[in-house]
C-alpha cells in the first residue's frame, strides 16, 4: 500500500478515535447497524465478515437457514465452510487443524482476544468456548463444529478444533453457527470494510 492511502486511513481512523489495522492477515472486530458492537469478526485477507456465534445460538440448521434470504434475521449472511472458519483461525495467526482433528497450543493473552472478538458461547470447568455449525457434512445427518477453547488459568493450553456435532440440527444454547458475508470496501477502495465504512469502526488489535 502506498504511503498516501495509508496516511488517508490513519486520518479517517484518528478521527474516529481508533486505530484501524488493514495490514495484510489482519483480523479485526467491527461494529454492525443492525447487530451492534462488536458484532462481527472481519478476515481482511479473506474479504469475509463472521457474525458473532452468541446471535445465532440455539438455533437449528433449518432455523438459521429460513432466516438467510430477503427479509430474514440474517439477511446477507450464508452459512461458512470449515475451511473459510479455519482460514480465519489462521489468518488471526493461529495454527489450525484439519477436519475431525485438534490442535493444541500455549495460552497466549492474543487467543484469548479472538475468542472474545468472534463471541463466547459457553464457559464449563475454567473453559472459555466458541463453537459453531459449518457446512461440511461428514455423514448423513451430521455436521462439523469448529470451536476455539480458551483455558482458563496458568500455565494453560487453547484448543482449535473441528469436532463431529450429534447432528447437523443442533439447537444447544453452548453451540452457534458460523454465519458470513463478503466484505462491503469502503469508499475509494480502502481496505476496511463493513457496514459503516470507517466511521463506528471499532478496531481492536491484530489478533497474532
Amino acid at each position: 500500500m502506498n504511503t498516501s492511502v495509508m496516511n488517508m486511513v490513519m486520518i479517517a481512523a484518528a478521527g474516529c478515535g481508533v486505530f484501524v489495522g488493514i495490514a495484510g492477515g489482519d483480523v479485526v472486530s467491527i461494529d454492525d447497524a443492525v447487530f451492534g458492537d462488536d458484532s462481527i469478526t472481519v478476515d481482511t485477507d479473506q474479504g469475509l465478515e463472521f457474525l458473532d456465534l452468541t446471535l445465532s445460538t440455539s438455533r437449528t440448521v433449518n432455523q438459521v437457514v429460513t432466516q438467510l434470504g430477503e427479509g430474514g434475521e440474517f439477511e446477507g449472511f450464508r452459512r461458512a465452510s470449515a475451511e473459510e472458519v479455519l482460514t480465519m483461525v489462521a489468518n488471526a495467526g493461529f495454527e489450525i487443524p484439519e477436519l475431525g482433528q485438534t490442535v493444541t497450543m500455549p495460552g497466549t493473552p492474543a487467543f484469548t482476544e479472538f475468542v472474545t472478538m468472534t463471541g463466547i458461547v459457553g464457559v464449563n470447568g475454567g473453559i472459555r468456548f466458541s463453537r459453531g455449525l459449518v457446512t461440511d457434512s461428514p455423514a448423513v445427518g451430521r455436521s462439523y463444529f469448529v470451536a476455539l477453547e480458551d483455558y482458563i488459568g496458568v500455565n494453560q493450553h487453547d484448543i482449535v478444533t473441528t469436532i463431529i456435532s450429534a447432528g447437523n440440527n443442533d439447537a444447544s444454547g453452548s453451540i452457534g453457527h458460523w454465519l458470513v458475508r463478503d466484505s462491503v470496501p469502503a469508499p475509494g477502495g480502502l481496505a476496511l470494510l463493513g457496514v459503516g465504512g470507517l466511521i463506528g469502526v471499532r478496531a481492536r488489535r491484530r489478533v497474532a
